[in-house]
């Protein structure tokens, strides 16, 4: 990337200066929520620009951004949205990097909202400035401390998430705390009239904070630069991206929404399989694959099952099979071993292990899973099935566990008890899972980027 375009998203991530136009001391406007949002965290200079105000939140406000007295890299506008072309002309006057509009009403509304769109763009590209969004809700980047909310976590992390959906990549943050995940930049673009995810996508690819990119898209503007870009993240970075509009009825609502086109499905699969990007359909599977990639990103396609009920091991059997993993087969040793563990009766010691009632003890729990991940024929290792009631000692024996290979937990949420297990769990870095399906399709997604690119971490 350009020297020039890497500083225009530092302006974006790390910018040194930050006015938000609107800023309010009226609780009930989405200015005030703006202000306050990055007041909380950021380490840069805040500016609240109001004319009716004196102050916002004890910070001196002023009418206009041509009245701050200092320069500014980025500037936020939450007013309605016949008021955007004004304050662009003054931004750009001022030479503003960045405008990030939150104001909605542009071209998701219709022909009229186009045409405003068009023009603010317009603006802006008589200067040097450049245009996040409209219909955002911009940035959270904890190294710069910007957010879109104020009770957002404040650690740093390696995972980057591009939405055009502000509330998928507020959900996006917030979830994904539960697994532990610590993000270095994470962006709402909305109707992307400026920069789209294909510049955002540029950016991460030697971004150094960035390890993992995640996306939620509804279309793309230039497809030949897409296609170029990600083919060239993909090969450095897990991509994982959301691609929505699938059906007629989604690409409708796409429309209506940040006003994208979607495009014909099937092409999208096709572009996304040839050039490494790992496509999922949901939210979850979103935040699943993420983990796994994070925490456990050496996983391979040989599954060792470990249960507490013959059922429940045949069902993820069945599961891992269809979607092409395979179940390991043990060898001698690891089967005689394991007798020496695992009683005779109710139970069984061929993959699935079927531990009975020796899954309440977790010690015993521990052992089989040492003995399972000295197995040459295992890549991957999933329990499932404990109970509650030894959900505590489980995760205290986890702990203690010395395999080399890796080890993902599936745990139903249930109760309180299971609640805090899944955090504890998951704040020593090993994925959990609330069920097999969401896990087994996670490690699905895993094994084909690493056999995709001979990755294996």
């Amino acid at each position: 990337m350009s020297e020039e375009k890497n500083d225009i998203f530092e302006a974006v991530f790390n910018p040194k200066s930050v006015a938000v136009v609107g800023a309010s001391s009226n609780v009930s406007k989405g200015g005030h929520r703006r202000f306050v949002s990055i007041l909380e965290n950021y380490k840069g200079k805040l500016y609240p620009i109001n004319p009716k105000e004196d102050e916002v939140a004890g910070i001196k406000a002023y009418a206009s951004v041509l009245d701050v007295p200092e320069d500014l890299d980025q500037v936020v506008i939450s007013i309605p949205s016949g008021g955007v072309p004004g304050v662009m002309e003054e931004c750009v006057k001022k030479g503003v990097k960045i405008v990030t509009v939150f104001t909605s009403g542009f071209s998701e509304s219709g022909d009229e909202g186009r045409i405003l769109e068009s023009e603010i763009v317009d603006i802006a590209h008589r200067g040097d400035t450049r245009v996040v969004g409209p219909n955002c809700i911009g940035v959270y980047c904890p190294y710069s401390g910007l957010s879109f909310y104020p009770t957002l976590p404040k650690e740093e992390g390696d995972v980057a998430f591009i939405s055009q959906s502000g509330g998928l990549a507020m959900a996006f943050v917030q979830t994904g705390t539960l697994y532990n995940l610590g993000y270095s930049r994470v962006i709402s673009f909305g109707n992307a009239a400026d920069l789209d995810c294909t510049d955002y996508f540029e950016y991460l690819t030697d971004d150094p904070k960035t390890e993992i990119v995640g996306a939620y898209l509804e279309g793309v503007k230039d497809g030949r630069r897409f296609t170029k870009v990600i083919h060239e993240l993909a090969r450095k970075k897990p991509l994982i991206i959301w691609k929505v509009g699938r059906t007629e009825v989604g690409a409708r609502a796409i429309s209506s929404h940040t006003g994208s086109l979607a495009g014909e499905d099937r092409i999208w699969d096709g572009l996304f399989k040839q050039h490494g990007v790992v496509r999922v359909n949901s939210f979850d599977e979103m935040l699943d694959t993420v983990a796994l990639f994070k925490f456990a990103p050496s996983v391979g396609p040989r599954i060792a099952i470990i249960t507490i009920g013959g059922g429940a091991g045949v069902a993820t059997a069945d599961i891992c099979a269809g979607i092409g993993l395979e179940i390991a087969t043990f060898s001698s040793h690891t089967s005689d071993e394991l007798k020496k563990v695992v009683p005779a009766a109710g139970t069984s010691v061929k993959n699935p292990v079927d531990l009975a009632a020796t899954a309440l003890n977790p010690s015993a729990m521990r052992k089989v899973m040492e003995l399972v991940s000295a197995d040459e024929s295992v890549d991957t290792i999933m329990t499932l099935g404990l109970p509650d009631a030894t959900m505590g000692l489980f995760v205290r024996e986890l702990k203690r566990f010395k395999g080399d290979k890796p080890l993902i937990v599936i745990a139903p949420i249930s109760s309180e008890a299971s609640i805090k297990a899944h955090r504890t769990i998951s704040k020593g870095n090993i994925p959990v899972y609330t069920s097999e399906e969401r896990a087994a399709k996670a490690i699905s997604n895993v094994v084909w980027y690493n056999s995709k690119f001979g990755r294996y971490f």
